[in-house]
């Protein structure tokens, strides 16, 4: 809580946490690891009571360490990026889940109050879309306001931008003598 500085500790990764990414409404927060999986995490939204952090989606489908996760910005758009050291972007749809915690709240509204649930985690093991995107580890990450392109950044030197909609090539930037992150 940032108004208190309380912290809490989330347990759920087997190696180190290697980016985090909070989403525009600052409901969910996505953390990137090194045992190949992102952590999709509720946090609590605009209104709501604020609750020791939940595990709600466990997404697995990279080979290699997760070097960078990114929330689309627009809330329409439902999805998060991941980049990984095995050269891939994924594209992963958070609408199963979505709907998933809208019915968990309507069933929490049904109950009223008796007692705590732990429910477990969806697990997503198939992304949207998945394109080999760099020759060497892809380490920066970046996605457009309006959400229609992607920007990658990679050990070999180059930056890429995608677009969002199919994860094609738009273009390459060179230029760097040393590779980005």
């Amino acid at each position: 809580r940032l108004d208190t500085l309380d912290a809490r500790l989330m347990s759920g990764h087997t190696s180190p946490v290697m980016s985090l990414a909070l989403s525009e409404d600052n409901t969910y927060l996505a953390s990137a690891s090194k045992d190949c999986t992102v952590r999709l995490w509720h946090i609590g939204g605009e209104g709501e009571e604020r609750h020791q952090p939940t595990c709600v989606g466990v997404f697995k489908g990279h080979t290699k360490p997760i070097g960078a996760v990114s929330f689309c910005r627009m809330l329409a758009s439902k999805f998060i990026i991941t980049t990984s050291q095995d050269t891939t972007m994924k594209m992963w749809s958070l609408k199963e889940i979505q709907k998933m915690m809208a019915k968990r709240k309507k069933q929490k509204k049904q109950k009223s109050g008796h007692g705590e649930e732990k429910e477990g985690a969806m697990v997503v093991s198939q992304s949207m879309h998945g394109v080999v995107a760099h020759e060497k580890a892809i380490n920066g990450l970046a996605i457009s306001r309006d959400d229609r392109l992607i920007a990658t950044g990679s050990g070999d030197r180059l930056v890429k931008l995608w677009s969002a909609s199919d994860l094609s090539l738009v273009g390459t930037l060179k230029g760097h003598k040393r590779g980005g992150w």
